[in-house]
């Protein structure tokens, strides 16, 4: 055989074997891939996923928290000693200030996680602490209008001729909404925050399923609870003052009722969406992971909430009398939607039991400490 076909040989048993080796690297690196999507021992990316989910989240809010205060802020500081110096508008004024703080502060620590992937767990545990003044304004509100309903004087016009007993009631009603969606508002941040500061910490414990299940269930309770008040606010002004529209409006809290057919309506969206999540929550409704009806169900709540409950309500009123309230409750009521909303996500898309290694931090001892939990070995140590 001639140099030159032995050349040739050599040449194709070479480029032959350059393509068995390229295909089998193919095979080898998609089957790496397919290993690292369905597989939950890829700690990087399972908890690298999860902490710049809850930070989107948190910035969302967050920017939310420091618009909500600014019209309410700007109306109490004044020149000519017209700043308050005591009681409840004082008390309004601090409470809207340490909200900007709390939702600056958000800003900052969501920002760095979700586009810095920066983890400062000081910066959110001062967070932490900055959302537990969020309750001052919360409680000055809840004050103020138990003091305007003890009055037997307000939120009814006077050409009405209400009766303390119906002022008392419309009280009632507000102070039921600032508690409702309070709650929801200062709460969707906190959870956030600690469910960040956990993933900061390397110690995100043992969210499975059922840890989304019993804080959606609260926050759907909630929930029931607004459209509760919503709905009997409205029938009782249709009841005793007739149709809409009104003029004067009745209006308490975060409640405008130019309409009470829109008041009735809207209770009824948040009465039966609050129903609804409480029932998958509780497993009356099996949630398949796939089954996003609850989450549509919020869209709609939020949509008929700004049209609805803030837009027309407000709008319709004379020389624009209260339009810098909108978007303030525009801000007020995003919480009781976007939580929910985010909880009964989770809820369907974790595994009921976590594996120990879920978030990548369960190791060969902490296998060993389950086993010996459960057969019931107690080592001892005797390298002494």
């Amino acid at each position: 055989m001639s140099p030159t076909k032995n050349t040739i040989n050599n040449t194709s048993v070479g480029n032959e074997r350059f393509k068995v080796s390229t295909m089998l690297t193919k095979q080898h690196f998609t089957l790496f891939v397919q290993q690292q999507i369905t597989s939950h021992h890829d700690y990087p990316f399972t908890i690298q996923a999860d902490k710049r989910q809850i930070a989107g989240v948190l910035l969302t809010l967050s920017v939310v928290v420091t618009f909500f205060p600014l019209a309410d802020i700007s109306s109490l500081i004044g020149p000519n000693d017209t700043t308050p110096t005591e009681g409840i508008p004082l008390s309004a004024l601090i409470g809207g200030l340490c909200i900007i703080l709390m939702g600056i502060t958000g800003i900052f620590t969501g920002y760095l996680a979700l586009v810095h992937d920066h983890a400062n767990k000081y910066l959110t545990g001062f967070l932490l602490l900055s959302i537990q003044t969020g309750y001052i304004p919360l409680v000055t509100d809840m004050t103020n209008v138990g003091k305007i309903a003890r009055s037997g004087s307000g939120f009814i016009p006077e050409v009405l001729s209400p009766t303390p007993s119906q002022v008392q009631f419309v009280g009632a009603m507000g102070i039921l909404g600032i508690l409702c969606f309070g709650v929801c508002f200062l709460g969707s941040v906190a959870f956030m925050a600690f469910s960040l500061y956990a993933y900061q910490a390397q110690k995100p414990g043992h969210r499975a399923s059922g840890y989304y299940r019993g804080r959606l269930a609260f926050y759907c309770i909630l929930i029931t609870l607004a459209g509760i008040a919503q709905l009997m606010l409205g029938s009782f002004v249709i009841h005793d003052f007739g149709n809409g529209p009104m003029e004067p409006v009745v209006n308490v809290a975060m409640f405008t009722v130019t309409f009470p057919e829109i008041s009735v309506f809207v209770g009824l969206v948040y009465l039966l969406n609050g129903l609804y999540g409480l029932a998958r929550a509780l497993r009356f409704i099996d949630a398949k992971s796939h089954d996003h009806s609850f989450q549509v169900g919020i869209a709609l709540q939020y949509f008929c909430t700004l049209v609805l409950m803030i837009l027309v309500q407000v709008a319709y009123l004379p020389g624009n009398t209260m339009a810098a309230a909108a978007p303030g409750r525009a801000c007020f009521t995003l919480g009781a939607h976007l939580l929910p909303a985010f909880l009964e996500y989770k809820m369907r898309s974790t595994p009921e039991i976590l594996p120990l290694d879920y978030y990548g931090l369960g190791g060969e001892d902490d296998v060993a400490e389950d086993e010996d939990v459960e057969t019931g070995d107690n080592r001892t140590d005797t390298s002494a």
